[in-house]
């Protein structure tokens, strides 16, 4: 077997692994997003959506970096010293609740400013200074669950999933009934992170994975994890920094229509997030001298667009009887805004963002994917001030259409000169056209009958995918070898009749 082709079956049974406990996990808190969305109604919905966006405003730095330090230091060191991996574990719990506990402090007794002077809508202070806790049992379980992932316990990952999910819609969708109506959604949404706390402590002690404590351990991750917090920085600096103009300028109605349209996002989360954590290892070992690193940056590339693509075109073409059926009639604005969200990430799938992008980081380019990200931020900031202002949530669109091109050129540029890289046009444009056409029927089918018919169509445009030969039979015998081997071999028989 070759080097690539040991790297796509571990990348590929990374990805089984933990697609598993994502699409059960999502599927359950698809269903209360749902349900809350619809107990709710866009008035108190609105509200919901603004106060908890207090809890992210102020995890602007993450945790630090520490949640990538404890996988990275406890992967590492469980093979030479599991007393330090398991010290590291503990470590990494004792600075997140110390850390949650302060952010939850600081939220609080920023609530009045920010909802008073930045949101406009100072009505909302009591629900926001409430959402604040919610920072606490948010962080606790971060480095529980990266201690698991470490130890490469993904099916225990799986489980926190899934455990997660079923509580937080539980109570969320029971309390969403009661007279506690907003109050009840915050108090599922915290205790469905605390399950997870419990759960994940629960598993290490009665597996004698926590170790004592360190302050030089706290230290070793902060010091190795900080630096991390750069890439992902830019993002939470630019979706505080839109979350508070979307307040200011558009009305709670809008808002909330927004917000659901958002949702179908945890669709794209089951099937994208077991992925980009399968990468990481994966770009990590690419070595230069052993890899031929475009062509295993191209077969990212184009597993990527194939799993993204035939959902993001059903979409846009289903917007209407997607909302309709998910969320209801009352949501008017909710179907165009879902199909003005998707066109962004049409462009960036077609551009590669992610995979240019990840291949940098995890090739050690940190500083270069901080940088871009910077310059993205400034271009977005100015586009945004400027047009959402002016041209309302039409302005707010189109700089989510543009506000990433900057940097994706300065990052492809660097890959092309420093791997000789070149973007597989043709490839993309086949896989464009293809999908595109092959299930534009449902663009013409105004009823419920057109979902129907569009998940039997994703299922056959993988088949037209081999035939076309976009799919090649390398890759189809690395994807039957894993599935046969896994938990999911019971689908073997059906994935082998739809790739041949």
């Amino acid at each position: 077997m070759s080097d690539l082709e040991k790297l796509g079956k571990n990348l590929t049974l990374n990805y089984v692994n933990l697609l598993q406990g994502r699409f059960i996990s999502h599927i359950i808190g698809f269903i209360g997003s749902i349900l809350v969305i619809r107990i709710l109604e866009p008035a108190d919905y609105g509200i919901l959506s603004i106060a908890m966006s207090l809890p992210y405003t102020v995890s602007i730095f993450g945790n630090l970096g520490v949640n990538t330090a404890v996988t990275r230091f406890v992967a590492k060191y469980k093979e030479i010293d599991l007393t330090k991996a398991y010290s590291m574990i503990t470590s990494g719990m004792i600075f997140d609740v110390i850390y949650g506990i302060l952010l939850s402090v600081i939220g609080y007794l920023l609530t009045p400013y920010i909802f008073t002077y930045i949101y406009n809508k100072p009505e909302i202070i009591p629900y926001g200074e409430f959402a604040s806790f919610f920072t606490i049992p948010y962080w606790a379980s971060s480095s529980i669950f990266s201690g698991i992932l470490g130890l490469e316990l993904t099916k225990h990952n799986s489980e926190m999933w899934i455990i997660h999910y079923s509580v937080q819609t539980i109570l969320s969708v029971g309390l969403a009934l009661s007279f506690l109506r907003v109050y009840g959604v915050i108090i599922g949404y915290i205790i469905g992170y605390t399950a997870i706390v419990i759960y994940g402590i629960v598993i290490l002690k009665r597996k004698s994975l926590l170790g004592k404590p360190s302050i030089n351990n706290m230290k070793e991750l902060v010091i190795f994890g900080f630096p991390l917090v750069l890439p992902s920085l830019g993002s939470s600096i630019s979706g505080i920094y839109t979350t508070s103009l979307v307040n200011r300028f558009l009305s709670i109605f809008e808002i909330s229509n927004l917000t659901a349209s958002s949702k179908l996002g945890t669709l794209f989360d089951t099937i994208l997030n077991p992925l980009s954590y399968a990468l990481q290892p994966t770009l990590s070992k690419l070595d230069r001298n052993k890899h031929d690193i475009v062509k295993v940056t191209n077969e990212l590339y184009k597993l990527n667009i194939i799993l993204q693509l035939p959902i993001l075109i059903s979409v846009e073409y289903l917007a209407y009887q997607i909302i309709y059926v998910l969320a209801g009639s009352q949501y008017t604005l909710a179907p165009l805004f879902l199909r003005l969200s998707l066109i962004n990430p049409l462009i960036t799938t077609a551009a590669g963002t992610s995979i240019i992008n990840s291949l940098l980081l995890f090739q050690g380019y940190s500083k270069l994917v901080a940088r871009t990200n910077l310059i993205n931020i400034v271009f977005y900031v100015l586009l945004l001030l400027f047009m959402l202002p002016k041209f309302s949530y039409i302005g707010y669109f189109i700089s989510n259409w543009l506000g990433w091109i900057p940097g994706y050129i300065i990052s492809l540029s660097f890959v092309k000169k420093n791997y000789n890289y070149k973007l597989p046009i043709k490839d993309v444009i086949k896989i464009y056209l293809a999908t595109s056409i092959f299930l534009l029927p449902v663009l013409f089918i105004n009823d419920m009958f057109g979902i129907v018919l569009d998940i039997f169509l994703i299922i056959i445009s993988y088949k037209i995918y081999v035939k076309i030969k976009i799919i090649n039979q390398q890759e189809i015998n690395i994807i039957l070898s894993v599935v046969q081997n896994s938990s999911l071999n019971f689908i073997a028989g059906i994935l082998k009749k739809i790739l041949s």
